[in-house]
């Protein structure tokens, strides 16, 4: 990932808020904020010299003169409303215990949704570009049009047990009244700072904290663009439990929704409910309308929990993930990090999982988690594209489980079966779907877990890595196919009691399929056997020279068996 957020020692300041405390970084020293545009020729003021914590919904709270701090009767002046822009100066604390509203929100100081919910009518600005001040604590919803974050918008002490309608963002809205309007719109969250929560405590922990800030969006907008700016490449962070569209009841979809993430994003989350998806499973879906969502080259969607298509009750749009950077289900560990495509003999449009666009710039990576659940309801609903330069990576700290099933199609069609890069990192191994042929166009890279086959073929351009806690277990009648050169190419198989690899020398380069059983074949007296039998199969007859590592040998020649018209003769 490109980007990393660094925490410098400073010196954190408690400030209670009604019964909310926040830890913020900086003293509070300066007057309460200012609120421009209000429909009154009329100067506000506070009553209160040097007060620096208020009410959003105190009329003390605000003045609009040029400093002017005294004020002989406040409760003449109207609070903020959707009409006005309202400033947070650097060192005010403003919290909100009702619902309260503006037109735009600009934020240097701190606010806090305690027990109130704030409606922005437009933009939400948090801090300013080059600058990390500004404070949006997201206790309770917070609502606005786009929101520019440079500071911290964030769910301090929140968990991933916090229930996500109360501690929420949403984007894509106006308010001019006591109800938010979704809009149809284009809208952007724009992170040059902290979003959510630190993701604590690393990266490669099994219980990472997390954040209990939900992101929301409208499903009749036209896009949402999760951005940076773009000269900034480090400092910040975007953590949260999840993303997932409102459905607007009785507004029909339509245009095509996109989802741009040009920002590394992670959903953390030890629970069940729905992580990420594009879509409400309450929703009604027009059968044209197509959803998109894309990660752009450079940028990380992390997810610990769910990725989740649920099956639609009635017809949809076709869905498409555009993987250019990383979709990485496997660094961050939770108990499922899951990856769910279901669809339905309703849903006549499929699910394409496009990694890469055949381009080294958008080349694309894609890291496997601990669950893959991949259920159509009729065939070709589920499709895979491993476009040329992409990787598919298993990484987690178990083996994965996966489960293809169609109600139409007797299982593993639907999983990919061709990759271009393919590696294994994976502390528990992983053990393929039964039956299938599957192709490793570039290279096979082994390097933590076992590869088990069983059933299934696996085919090779090039392998890499290979050794006793990494190798292709050939526990059935599967095998592991490359092209053996003149110069030597390591088979890196074994059998479920150990590593057994080959290193074939044949005379003229030729491809080779190559498995390695536990239990010999055939009655051997008045000899000590190798407890382990290689089959070996060259795609053209030729003489090679056989190097084996068998784990148990009294006798390392015998019997290794071809299939095939073969010479073979003993060399020690």
């Amino acid at each position: 990932m490109k980007k990393h957020f660094t925490l410098g020692i400073f010196l954190a300041m408690l400030i209670g808020i009604g019964s909310y405390v926040e830890a913020v970084p900086f003293p509070f020293t300066s007057q309460l904020s200012t609120i421009t545009g209000v429909p009154t020729s009329t100067q506000i003021t506070s009553s209160n010299t040097g007060l620096r914590i208020g009410a959003w919904n105190a009329k003390s709270t605000w003045y609009a003169g040029a400093g002017s701090d005294t004020l002989a009767n406040p409760a003449n002046y109207p609070l903020p409303t959707y009409n006005d822009d309202v400033i947070i100066s650097a060192g005010d604390s403003i919290y909100v215990n009702a619902a309260s509203y503006c037109k735009t929100l600009n934020v240097t100081g701190v606010v806090c949704t305690n027990n109130g919910i704030l409606n922005v009518n437009g933009d939400a600005t948090v801090g300013s570009k080059g600058s990390s001040v500004g404070i949006l604590s997201v206790i309770k919803q917070v609502y606005c049009k786009n929101i520019y974050n440079y500071g911290k918008t964030w769910a301090s002490g929140k968990t991933n047990s916090s229930t996500t309608t109360t501690v929420a963002l949403y984007v894509g809205y106006t308010c001019t009244g006591a109800t938010a309007t979704a809009s149809t719109d284009s809208c952007t969250i724009l992170n040059d700072g902290v979003i959510g929560w630190y993701r604590s405590p690393s990266i490669s922990s099994a219980t990472p904290r997390g954040c209990g800030l939900f992101v929301y969006y409208p499903n009749i907008a036209k896009a949402l663009n999760i951005t940076h700016s773009p000269d900034v490449n480090s400092g910040y962070v975007f953590t949260a439990l999840g993303i997932q569209p409102v459905f607007t009841s009785g507004i029909q979809q339509s245009t095509d929704f996109n989802l741009y993430l040009n920002e590394s994003v992670a959903f953390v989350t030890a629970s069940s409910s729905i992580l990420f998806s594009l879509y409400n499973t309450t929703e009604t879906l027009a059968s044209t309308y197509k959803r998109t969502c894309t990660i752009a080259h450079g940028d990380t969607l992390f997810i610990a929990g769910y990725l989740k298509n649920t099956a639609p009750s009635v017809a949809q749009g076709p869905i498409f993930y555009n993987i250019y950077g990383c979709l990485d289900m496997g660094s961050y560990r939770q108990g499922k990090n899951e990856f769910d495509i279901l669809t339905s003999a309703t849903n006549s449009s499929p699910v394409t999982i496009n990694i890469g666009d055949g381009t080294p710039a958008n080349a694309g990576t894609f890291v496997f988690g601990g669950i893959v659940t991949l259920n159509a309801g009729a065939a070709n609903q589920i499709i895979f594209n491993q476009r040329q330069y992409s990787t598919v990576k298993f990484g987690f700290k178990s083996p994965p489980t996966i489960a293809c099933t169609t109600n139409a199609v007797t299982d593993n069609t639907i999983f990919p079966s061709s990759f271009y890069n393919l590696i294994v990192s994976n502390t528990g191994g992983v053990t393929l779907p039964a039956g299938l042929n599957m192709k490793v166009s570039n290279a096979l890279n082994l390097s933590l877990g076992n590869l088990t086959l069983g059933t299934t073929n696996l085919k090779a351009g090039s392998i890499s890595g290979g050794s006793a806690t990494s190798y292709v277990l050939t526990n059935g009648t599967g095998a592991l196919t490359t092209n053996a050169t003149t110069s030597g190419t390591l088979f890196p198989i074994g059998t479920a009691t150990g590593y057994a690899p080959v290193t074939i020398t044949p005379a003229s380069n030729d491809t080779v399929s190559a498995r390695v059983s536990a239990t010999t074949t055939g009655t051997f007296t008045n000899y000590g056997i190798n407890t382990n039998e290689w089959t070996l199969t060259p795609q053209v007859a030729t003489t090679a020279t056989l190097a084996f590592a068998p784990t148990t040998a009294t006798n390392i020649s015998f019997p290794a068996i071809f299939s095939g018209s073969v010479n073979y003769t003993k060399t020690d």
